[in-house]
């Protein structure tokens, strides 16, 4: 089977900030490596980027979704570093206990070309399979999956999905 190709998009403005190029989706981290596209709203999104900032990180635009980006990326650089081959779930999964609020986060970073990850807390998120060609569709709501997935799979709060380029899967719960 060949490789898999990924994508992410959302088709709203950011929640926070103004109507801008800036504050649209994908977000990304701070060397432009971590992209992510986030439904919800993180309540503590100021006090995370004031943390973020005394540590020099910059910003280009006025949203919650940006901040989670650079918190990601952040814990992403960290464990580059260490040579870990799971650093990108590993980020995300380190990053996700200081979110305050509601998200379903779709994640890929540049380093792992191969690997798409879902979370789902307070917010919609759905994954969709389609058995036969082995896509697979995350949404907000599962009548955007008509026609694509054959399979739907509504995830819980906590849920953490892993797509990998082979075509494999792996849900995992809180």
């Amino acid at each position: 089977m060949a490789g898999y190709s990924f994508g992410i998009a959302h088709t709203r403005w950011a929640t926070h900030g103004g109507v801008t190029k800036e504050n649209t989706h994908p977000h990304s981290d701070s060397e432009n490596r971590l992209f992510l596209v986030h439904n919800g709203i993180v309540e503590n999104y100021v006090e995370l980027a004031e943390e973020l900032a005394k540590s020099g990180t910059e910003f280009y635009g006025q949203t919650d979704s940006e901040i989670v980006a650079k918190l990601i990326g952040k814990e992403a650089v960290a464990r580059l570093r260490t040579g870990s081959p799971e650093a990108l779930l590993e980020a995300v999964e380190a990053t996700l206990p200081r979110l305050e609020g509601a998200y379903a986060l779709l994640v890929m970073h540049s380093d792992f070309p191969g690997e798409l990850i879902g979370v789902k807390y307070g917010s919609p998120l759905v994954f969709g399979r389609n058995p036969k060609t082995g896509e697979c569709f995350f949404a907000s709501d599962v009548q955007a999956l008509a026609g694509y997935a054959d399979q739907v799979t509504f995830l819980d709060d906590g849920d953490l999905v892993r797509v990998k380029a082979d075509g494999s899967y792996e849900i995992r719960s809180e």
